[in-house]
């Protein structure tokens, strides 16, 4: 599978899993090489601790990359794990991640109401780190469980959080959790400094965001080949998903997301 992704997405780049330690393995860091030097320091079930120097500017910080378990008595290794790290750490330090594990009892809507004792160990451990959440932008859920609107229920259960000497090293930083797309979880993208305007990926996110042309006067039946299809389907469910951040619960919009991913699946498959 590693193989596939390395030349599909990021051929040269090395990796760190932690098959060694997970059955299958669950978590994988990626890094290009030639921008970054990565130095692994732990590996556990539910995360990889590392230190990364960018070679360009020779900034050092700690970087814990998490995948929490599903079941909360396993997540209490997690805590200890994060705690312990802090010990360790000096100078900046980014935890990011799906932590499978709601900080505050408005991160979740629909499903089981949350109590103090879903929340009180997640936020005990990031009070003892010193971490908090880092600015974000994008969608505030970050997985839903894509049911239909009377079982719906949306989680914010993937975050970056930074300490305070990573705000002053780096205090324009931020991340921009992404429609989610076929995915139950959204995508994040973290960024060390703000997007110039110019730049590639500053516009991508602005037509993520805005979206200024109809896609409904595109004429779907003119274009020739499945990968423009799938561009002009993939900016659609984005577009819809966008919307549905500030409208999560509207029966209408879930509809069509489902039939808008259905499509795209489908067009990605042929």
């Amino acid at each position: 599978m590693w193989n596939k992704v390395r030349n599909n997405i990021c051929s040269g780049w090395a990796i760190c899993t932690n098959n060694s330690v997970a059955t299958g393995g669950r978590i994988w860091l990626l890094w290009n090489p030639s921008l970054f030097v990565v130095n692994i320091l732990y590996i556990t079930p539910q995360t990889i601790h590392s230190i990364i120097t960018m070679r360009g500017s020779q900034q050092k910080f700690c970087f814990t990359l998490v995948y929490g378990y599903n079941r909360a008595a396993e997540r209490g290794e997690l805590w200890k794990s994060l705690q312990w790290y802090r010990d360790c750490v000096h100078g900046p330090w980014v935890v990011g991640g799906d932590f499978n594990n709601v900080l505050h009892a408005d991160d979740m809507l629909g499903g089981a109401v949350v109590s103090l004792a879903d929340i009180k160990p997640f936020q005990d451990c990031l009070h003892y780190c010193e971490l908090q959440d880092t600015k974000a932008i994008g969608s505030f859920f970050t997985w839903n469980n894509k049911q239909n609107v009377d079982t719906l229920v949306y989680s914010r259960l993937d975050r970056c959080l930074t300490n305070d000497e990573w705000m002053v090293e780096f205090p324009d930083s931020y991340a921009y959790f992404m429609p989610e797309g076929t995915f139950d979880h959204c995508p994040c993208v973290f960024y060390l400094q703000g997007q110039p305007k110019g730049t590639q990926m500053y516009q991508h996110v602005r037509k993520l965001k805005d979206l200024k042309y109809d896609l409904k006067k595109l004429n779907k039946g003119s274009l020739g080949d499945i990968e423009n299809k799938v561009k002009v389907a993939k900016l659609a469910l984005f577009q819809l998903q966008e919307a549905l951040i500030t409208n999560p619960i509207d029966q209408n919009l879930i509809a069509n997301e489902r039939e808008l991913a259905g499509e795209l699946i489908t067009l990605q498959k042929a």
